[in-house]
C-alpha cells in the first residue's frame, strides 16, 4: 500500500531538488511488535515509516509533500540507511529525468551510502553522527569558536567535509558535521600553480636556489628571493625548508628599513608579515613584544630568521601545519557556514509534513496496529492531496480545512 502511494504520488507530483529524507513516527501507544521510540518527535512512540518529501509552491508558500514511502514492519525492519536508497531507486525508476539531491540527517549519514547515491546519479547533503571518523570532525573543530568551521575537499571522492559550531538554546557549543556531493567546486585555474614541497638546495653565484615541485607536477629551481612576495608574503614551504643560516642570507639583501618587521599569523599556504617603513611605529611594536629595534642589518636579519624558523615548530608550526592542510577557522560566510544554512534551510520538509498529519489524525487512541499504520498513510495520501490542491489554486488551507471541504466534495458527488 505504502509502495503503490508513492507510486501515485511521484505521478501527480513533480519532485524539486532538494528532496529531503526522513523518518515519521505516527503516535500509537497499544501493543505492536515494531513500536518504535524516537524521543526528540512529537508523539515520541509510534509506527516508523520513511519518506522522501519536497515542496510545491502555492503562490510563494511552501506545501511539503511525500514522493515515497518506506514502511518499518514485521517483514520489512529496514535501517534508515537502507530506506534511504531504496527511497532514491524507486525514485529513479519512476522519474529517470531527475537527478536527485537529497539532504539527511545524522540516522542515514554515511561516506558509504553517500558514494552508492553518486553512482546512482544523485547527490547529497547529510549530517554524521560524531562516532563516525571522530578524529575529521576533531579535526575540522580545532581552535573553532561560536559560528567559525572548516570545510575540505576530498578530491578522489568529489566529497566536502564541513563543520561548524553553533550555540543552542541551552548556550552550549553543539558542532555540525556535514558531509555533501551536491557542492559545486571552484578549482584553481589551469596555469595556476602552487608549490608542493622543497626537496634540494643548491648554491649558484652569491645566492641558494630550491628545487621546488609545484602541485601541477612540474618542477623548477627557484632563488630564495623569488619565496618572498613584494608585499612581504613568504612561502611557508620554503621557511620550513630552508636552514636558519639561508634565511639570514635571504633577509640580508634587504635594506635596513626594510627588515623592520611585524610578524602576523600563518594564513594558509603564506606566513604573512608586513614592512614598517616608520621607524617610531617600529620600535613602539617591538617594545609591546620586548624585541630590540636597534642593532645593524646583519643583527636584524639574525633575529628575523631565528623568528620565522621558532614560527615553523612547537604550537605555531602545528598551527601552520594544519591550517595550510585543512585550510583556516572561517565564520558563517565561509564554505563550512554556508553548508550550515543549506542544510538547516532544507531538512525539515518532512517535519512539516507531519505537524499537517497530527491536524487531520482520526483516532487519538487506536488498539489495532496494522489498521491503525494503514489508515497513517491513507492520512499522508490525504495531505498529498492537499498539496496538489494549493498548488493548483494557488491558495493555502490547512489540513483541517482541506479535509472538510474534501469530505463536502465526496458528498456533492453522491447527490444524484
Amino acid at each position: 500500500m505504502a509502495h503503490a502511494l508513492g507510486e501515485a504520488s511521484s505521478t501527480l507530483l513533480s519532485p524539486a531538488n532538494p528532496l529531503c529524507v526522513d523518518e515519521s513516527l505516527y503516535e500509537f501507544e497499544g501493543k505492536c511488535p515494531v513500536k518504535r521510540y524516537i524521543p526528540r518527535k512529537p508523539h515520541p512512540n509510534g509506527l516508523l515509516v520513511y519518506g522522501i518529501a519536497s515542496y510545491i509552491y502555492a503562490g510563494v508558500d511552501a506545501i511539503p509533500f511525500v514522493l515515497d514511502f518506506e514502511p518499518y514492519t514485521v517483514n520489512n525492519q529496514v535501517t534508515a540507511q537502507d530506506a534511504m536508497i531504496r527511497l532514491l531507486e524507486r525514485l529513479r525508476q519512476r522519474r529517470p529525468d531527475v537527478a536527485p539531491s537529497l539532504v539527511a540527517d545524522s540516522a542515514f549519514g554515511s561516506f558509504e551510502k553517500l558514494g552508492m547515491i553518486s553512482a546512482a546519479g544523485g547527490s547529497a547533503t547529510m549530517s554524521m553522527s560524531p562516532t563516525v571518523t571522530p578524529w575529521l570532525w576533531e579535526l575540522l573543530n580545532w581552535d573553532c569558536g561560536i559560528e567559525e568551521g572548516r570545510a575540505a575537499f576530498i578530491p578522489d571522492e568529489n566529497i566536502v567535509v564541513s563543520s561548524f559550531q553553533v550555540l543552542t538554546e541551552r548556550r552550549e557549543a553543539h558542532q555540525i558535521k556535514i558531509i555533501s556531493s551536491a557542492c559545486e567546486i571552484e578549482r584553481p585555474e589551469a596555469n595556476e600553480s602552487v608549490v608542493g614541497r622543497i626537496s634540494d638546495s643548491r648554491r649558484r653565484g652569491d645566492q641558494l636556489e630550491y628545487l621546488t615541485h609545484f602541485t601541477d607536477g612540474t618542477d623548477k629551481w627557484l632563488s630564495s628571493d623569488q619565496f618572498i612576495d613584494d608585499d612581504g608574503t613568504a612561502n611557508s614551504t620554503w621557511l620550513d625548508f630552508a636552514s636558519q643560516a639561508d634565511l639570514e642570507a635571504a633577509f640580508s639583501a634587504y635594506t635596513q628599513k626594510q627588515l623592520q618587521v611585524r610578524y602576523f599569523h600563518f594564513f594558509s599556504y603564506t606566513l604573512v608579515f608586513t614592512i614598517f617603513a616608520n621607524t617610531l611605529l617600529f620600535q613602539a611594536m617591538c617594545a609591546a613584544q620586548g624585541w630590540k629595534s636597534t642593532g645593524d642589518k646583519g643583527t636584524l636579519a639574525r633575529r628575523i630568521a631565528g623568528q620565522q624558523k621558532a614560527l615553523t615548530s612547537g604550537k605555531e608550526g602545528t598551527i601552520s601545519l594544519l591550517e595550510s592542510r585543512i585550510g583556516p577557522k572561517l565564520g558563517s560566510d565561509g564554505p563550512a557556514g554556508q553548508l550550515r544554512d543549506f542544510y538547516r534551510a532544507n531538512f525539515q520538509a518532512l517535519d512539516r509534513f507531519d505537524r499537517v498529519w497530527y491536524e487531520i489524525r482520526f483516532h487519538h487512541a487506536p488498539r489495532d496496529w496494522e489498521s491503525h499504520f494503514s489508515w497513517s498513510l491513507v492520512h499522508a495520501a490525504v495531505i498529498n492531496a492537499r498539496a496538489a490542491w494549493c498548488a493548483i489554486t494557488g491558495e493555502r488551507v490547512g489540513g483541517l480545512e482541506f479535509l472538510c471541504r474534501l469530505a463536502a466534495c465526496y458528498r456533492e458527488s453522491l447527490l444524484p
